[in-house]
Parts: C-alpha cells; structure tokens; sequence
C-alpha cells in the first residue's frame, strides 16, 4: 500500500525512538496516578443516548476537513473543479488519516495525491494552509478563555507571540516575502528548484472563496468543541466550558511542538492535569473524559478514513487506471 510505503521510507529512527520513549512514559504515569477500576466506573456512566451523535460528529468533522481541503487547491495553478477529481480529492484527504496519525504522516497525505492525480507538489501549500488555520483558530479561543483565569494568562504569553507573528507574515508583505524567500532556498537545497516554485506558485483567491474558507474552518472548529464538550455530558461529568476549552488548547499547542505525531501523550497528560486543577475533577474523570475526547476526535476519523481507503479510494483510482 503507498501510504505505508511512503512512511516507511520517511519515518526516522530518531523519530521512532522519541515516540517510543514518550509512550512508555505515558504508561509509567497511567499506573502511577491512574485507577483502572476507577476510570472504568467512569466509563460504565457512559449515556445510551450520546453514542449517536458522538459517532456522527467525527463523521462530519472529516468531511467538512475534506471539503476545505479539495476548495484549498483554488489557490495552486491546478484547482480542482471536475466532480470526480474533486471527489478523488477529497477521498485522499480522508484515507491518509490513519497515516498522519503516524511519523511522517504528512507526507502519505500527498503520496496519495500523486498516486490518485500526480499532483503531489500542489498538495503541499494546501497541507500547511490547513494546519496552520486550524491551530491559529484554537489559539486565538484559547486566548479568550485562558484570560479569565489568572493561573493561565502567561501561558498564553507564548502562544500569543506566536499567533502574532504569524499575523504579521500574513498582512506584511514585506515579511510574506522574506519568510517565502527564507523557506524557498531551503527548500532548494533538498529539492529542484522547478518542484519548489511550484509549491509555492499561489493564486490569489477571490473575496467568496476567503469567506468560504473562514467559515469552513469556523465549523472545523465548532465541531471540535461540540465532540469536546460532548465528552464530558456523555459520561455524566459537569466541568465549565471554558476550562474545558482552555485544556484543550493549551494541551493542543504543546502538543504540537512535541516530537510525536498529533502530539500524542503530551496532549493527553496536560488536558488531565490541566482539567484535575481547575475544575476538580477527580484525576480519573478528567483521564476518562481526555480519552474519550482523543479517540473520537482522532482516532475516529483516522478509522473512518481507513474504510474510505479500502472502499472508495483504491475502487475508484483503480477504475481510472484501467
């Protein structure tokens, strides 16, 4: 299979060996704070009537993400306009979930985008696009609510500078160009210099296509937070909304800085610690509702993609090979 190809040729024993190390110490620290008996009570309080919409959600999450992604390439030289590389499209996005989960993850989003349509370099910018809106969305609802806790406000110091050079490289053209200039020749020192400008060939996108991307991320978001919030009413646990938001993107951007894919274990143990601390929870609770939270979130979808991949994705690209 590509993807697995793909990661096996990108993945890094280095990488390998950090993601090896953090899971252990995630399973040390499970035994050493953790009840089994007690997060499996909190478990058994699990709603009837939630597992239908906790179920759906992810579906919809991964949609509305495939949707952005395929009105994404509006802005390469080669958007994607026929209904059926459009729907190619979107099926890649969908079948390399379970890869991005993994070392080099990344790159099987557009192994699957060469092998479908051979336009691997024109998928990279639209890659960066959509992880960099996602993650400055949930910096900037972050902000808001770690604001109103005295505890976290110089957490959110960092993050803060972050987002604020990033709104600089977007609204300065001077510095647009320095960081495009700066990313090109070190590119060119991996890469042929014809690959590299055409991943950076930009088409300037129209005024309903910005508003269309603004609100397709917005619901991204929205949907987060609703499987966020979800989790904790599923299994019968009152915790405030903004701590629960504040958790997760604190949590969520330290993740992202960590050396394993979806910032696996670092996430998980500042929501857990993050959530005990300010909401009282009980640190079983608080485990309970991040596990459920992680699995549906990511997890879920990854699955969800996998049956793309071997119901519609290989189906349908093997029909255009023939």
């Amino acid at each position: 299979m590509i993807v697995f190809k793909t990661l096996k040729t990108k993945a890094r024993p280095v990488h390998l060996a950090m993601i090896a190390l953090f899971a252990v110490g995630l399973v040390v620290t499970g035994f050493r704070f953790l009840d089994a008996k007690e997060v499996g009570l909190v478990f058994s309080q699990l709603k009837l009537w939630s597992i239908l919409p906790l179920l759906t959600l992810p579906v919809a999450f991964l949609w509305l993400k495939a949707e952005r992604y395929a009105d994404l390439f509006d802005l390469t030289p080669e958007p994607v306009h026929e209904p059926e590389t459009r729907k190619l499209t979107m099926l890649s996005y969908a079948s390399a979930q379970l890869a991005t989960l993994l070392p080099g993850g990344y790159v099987a989003r557009i192994a699957l985008m060469e092998a479908s349509l051979k336009r691997g370099a024109a998928a990279v910018l639209p890659t960066l696009i959509e992880k960099i809106a996602d993650l400055s969305l949930l910096i900037l609802v972050g902000l808001y609510a770690c604001y109103f806790f005295p505890e976290t406000q110089r957490y959110a110091a960092l993050p803060l500078l972050v987002l604020g050079l990033g709104l600089v490289v977007c609204f300065w053209p001077g510095a647009r160009h320095k960081v495009f200039s700066g990313a090109r020749q070190l590119l060119e020192h991996f890469s042929k210099e014809s690959l590299v400008r055409k991943i950076f060939d930009v088409r300037a996108p129209s005024r309903c296509a910005l508003v269309r991307l603004g609100l397709q991320s917005i619901g991204v978001l929205l949907i987060e937070l609703a499987v966020l919030w979800g989790s904790f009413a599923a299994l019968g646990l009152k915790v405030a909304p903004l701590v629960a938001l504040m958790a997760y993107a604190l949590s969520d951007f330290l993740g992202r800085i960590a050396p394993t894919p979806g910032g696996f274990g670092l996430t998980e143990v500042g929501m857990v610690a993050l959530l005990h601390s300010f909401d009282g929870l009980d640190i079983n609770q608080a485990a309970a509702a991040t596990f459920l939270f992680r699995f549906l979130l990511f997890l879920l979808p990854a699955i969800y993609g996998s049956l793309c991949y071997v119901t519609l994705w290989m189906p349908l690209t093997g029909r255009r090979e023939n």
